[in-house]
């Protein structure tokens, strides 16, 4: 995943740890296009920060920007 018009942005909603590292409150990550759908679903998605790493994280902790 890198950023390019195939990508969407997505803003952090709450601190949210998991086993991959701390996402924090207004952190940037970026979505696959094709999975934008479960953005704002309960469902588990794996998405990158800016730095290249990769989290697991629920959709409904994400906001479009």
């Amino acid at each position: 995943m890198t950023p390019k018009n195939d990508t969407i942005k997505l803003k952090v909603l709450k601190d949210y740890p998991s086993v991959e590292g701390m996402l924090h409150k207004d952190d940037i990550v970026l979505l696959d296009k094709k999975y934008e759908s479960y953005a704002n679903s309960s469902e588990k998605i794996k998405v990158q920060d800016l730095m290249g790493r990769l989290y697991i994280i629920e959709g409904i902790y994400l906001k479009r920007i």
